[in-house]
């Protein structure tokens, strides 16, 4: 692993990290234990990655669901420009799940292309507060100034951080999502993992977003049953009542 760039704001300090090759069993091998095919209507699953030796296990027993990550990260997930803004039929860089790790002080979000492999060359964005906010707006629009890496082979980029990056009473100060650009080639939709940091006290214990590209399923109608609608049950039990007196009337 070398180092590519960085910059030191407000005591935030920023390296965008060379990964290197050998990603691919520790971030998609635990992605693929997990996968599905219906990451369009599965919950955001969570893999924590700590060896069973990790000291920080005996604070923070491993975890394995959501909400539970989040009341100890602090972090949120936003969906505004992406899964709640996708319609039917398009796609999105939906966040799928969390990677949990410690012994490296990064943020590394995984991407997962169309045909569930990890995707190459795709542009991630993270923002921070105190960033420089570059010429060229990001697409999606959810913060105006940020950094940005593209992933590597092994679909991760490395966005290495320094003490600023630890988490307080509102979370971190990160937020992550992956681009739409170039338009046409690339999901026009995205999630965001915002607040992300690492646990001060351990050896940067830290989670790093899966994004998938998922297409939103057709949203269909389900037939009606029968005693399931009032107003059904009512129109069939008038219309009964009403050929009734007819026949009665004959």
């Amino acid at each position: 692993m070398s180092r590519r760039k960085g910059q030191r704001m407000a005591e935030i300090e920023f390296e965008l990290l060379d990964l290197g090759a050998g990603w691919a069993d520790e971030c998609y091998g635990t992605f693929a234990a997990a996968a599905t095919t219906d990451w369009a209507n599965q919950p955001v699953y969570v893999s924590d990655l700590r060896p069973e030796n990790e000291p920080s296990l005996q604070a923070y027993p491993r975890l394995t669901e959501l909400v539970a990550a989040q009341a100890l990260f602090g972090f949120g997930i936003d969906t505004s420009l992406g899964w709640t803004a996708c319609p039917p039929g398009q796609a999105c860089w939906k966040l799928i799940g969390l990677q949990l790790r410690t012994g490296i002080a990064a943020v590394i979000p995984l991407v997962i292309g169309p045909s569930g492999v990890p995707n190459a060359n795709i542009l991630v964005y993270e923002n921070w507060p105190s960033v420089e906010t570059p010429e060229v707006a990001p697409t999606p629009l959810y913060y105006r100034n940020y950094v940005a890496g593209w992933t590597n082979a092994d679909g991760v980029v490395g966005f290495g951080y320094g003490a600023g990056g630890v988490v307080g009473s509102g979370g971190g100060p990160f937020a992550i999502w992956a681009s739409n650009a170039p338009p046409g080639l690339q999901p026009q939709y995205a999630d965001c993992l915002k607040r992300v940091g690492w646990l001060g006290g351990t050896d940067h214990f830290t989670p790093s977003p899966v994004f998938a590209y998922v297409v939103k399923p057709a949203e269909t109608t389900p037939e009606p049953t029968p005693g399931g609608s009032g107003c059904a049950t009512f129109l069939g039990a008038l219309g009964k009542l009403l050929q009734k007196m007819a026949e009665g009337q004959t």
